[in-house]
């Protein structure tokens, strides 16, 4: 199991150079000039150049590329064009907003779509069913935009009890944006659910077990949903990729200072150093969530756990054999 885990670890870094190589690719065939850009249209071609010069952007292209994944690997991702100050600056200043926002909306989204859907696929074809499988299609319907605003509307300017922008507030500036990403992203929570207990709960092994006597509790969370997790935890772990980078609206609608915005500002700002930097840090967190989903598939599922010692019980009859041999 830990031979799997470096094994994994070593595949993200050729993953996370292709994926710095696209990006790097992209925003230097955008024929932006920095130096112009920051200057403006009055300054002279020798300031410009100069400024262009500073930047290294007179120098080749793959130059400019190893020298930046060289300060990467020291974690030193340059000075910002626009800031005049290191990135890692603004990096460390967003990030843990970014992964606030993001946990406390999957861990909300957990709490309400599992039960709901174990509930629904319980009692499928009743009036639950229908009400639950009905909430969810409407919710993953909406976009997360009308629902932040309706939330705004509602409970910031006409009941009060939440702030409607900043994180100043402490915990209470968290709640409208964690909420709102929450119920969004709980609808498909609750229709991954439902499906896969449907497609557990109808096993022999579970008639098995009822003909035993076993509580109807212990046979649906004990056995039924067990089994029904490594679905779930793949979709899990596909949203936490998704919600890192994907709150951007959450966090322009309460002005939340993330990763999200920060992107989306250094694009419009042509400061490519910044781009750069909070792009590698969303993809080498989306890496390490999957790294995470594959070692909880061995945690919950013994069947891959014994594929990674099968190899070392296979080798040692052999050896027995040679030795008698």
């Amino acid at each position: 199991m830990f031979k799997y885990i470096i094994k994994r670890i070593l595949i993200m870094i050729p993953m996370l150079l292709v994926v710095t190589f696209i990006v790097f690719s992209l925003i230097s065939m955008s024929d932006v000039d920095p130096g112009r850009s920051k200057l403006g249209p009055e300054a002279s071609q020798e300031l410009v150049d100069e400024l262009n010069h500073k930047y290294g952007m007179d120098q080749p292209f793959l130059i400019r590329y190893f020298k930046w994944v060289w300060g990467a690997i020291r974690l030193d991702f340059g000075d910002s064009w626009y800031y005049d100050h290191p990135v890692s600056v603004d990096i460390a200043a967003r990030f843990p907003n970014t992964i606030k926002l993001t946990l406390l909306s999957i861990g909300i989204a957990l709490i309400i779509g599992i039960p709901l859907g174990v509930l629904a696929a319980v009692k499928q074809y009743s009036w639950a069913d229908r009400v639950f499988t009905t909430l969810s299609m409407l919710m993953a319907a909406i976009p997360t935009f009308c629902i932040a605003t309706i939330g705004v509307l509602i409970f910031c300017w006409k009941l009060h009890w939440v702030p409607a922008t900043g994180v100043v507030n402490g915990w209470k500036s968290w709640i409208l944006p964690s909420l709102t990403l929450g119920i969004s992203y709980s609808a498909s929570f609750l229709r991954f659910t439902r499906s896969s207990v449907l497609d557990t709960i109808r096993q022999d092994y579970i008639r098995t077990v009822r003909s035993k006597g076993v509580r109807e509790r212990t046979v649906i969370w004990g056995h039924s949903f067990r089994n029904s997790l490594l679905p779930l935890i793949t979709i899990t772990g596909m949203m936490l990729g998704g919600l890192l980078g994907g709150a951007v609206i959450m966090e322009s609608v309460f002005v939340i200072p993330g990763l999200g915005t920060l992107v989306m500002n250094s694009i419009n700002q042509y400061d490519m150093p910044m781009t750069m930097a909070a792009i590698t840090m969303l993809a080498a967190m989306y890496m390490l969530i999957m790294l995470v989903v594959d070692i909880l598939y061995a945690v919950v599922d013994p069947r891959i756990r014994a594929r990674y010692t099968s190899f070392k019980k296979k080798k040692a009859p052999a050896k027995a054999e040679g030795g008698a041999a």
